[in-house]
């Protein structure tokens, strides 16, 4: 490697040079971070749009999708009637009737 400053050969790995002290880059890195390149207006309109993303949500105009899954047991309790449905009431509120001949549950 040669010295930027007097033009002599020095070793590859000198931090400076031995003829004329110039300090040399063998010891820098040149790594530079993603976010140094990241101006102010650029950083600004990102937290914006985030910002924004967050008031549609609350308005409800960008729907929230959430999964919801009840793991307890409601107990009921009915009669048959002629036409094979189950007239249900429930200890949580919940009544309406129930299709004894099919598969197909319709509480109302």
């Amino acid at each position: 490697m040669k010295c930027k400053n007097c033009g002599k050969e020095i070793p590859d790995d000198s931090a400076f040079c031995p003829y004329c002290g110039n300090v040399t880059n063998a010891n820098r890195t040149n790594k530079k971070f993603w976010f140094k390149n990241l101006s102010l207006k650029s950083i600004l309109v990102i937290i914006a749009v985030g910002i924004w993303m967050l008031v549609l949500q609350n308005l409800g105009i960008i729907p929230v999708t959430q999964d919801v899954r009840v793991k307890n047991t409601v107990n009921v309790s009915g009669n048959v009637d002629v036409d094979n449905t189950v007239d249900i009431s429930g200890d949580v509120g919940i009544s309406g009737n129930v299709d004894v001949s099919g598969s197909t549950v319709s509480i109302e």
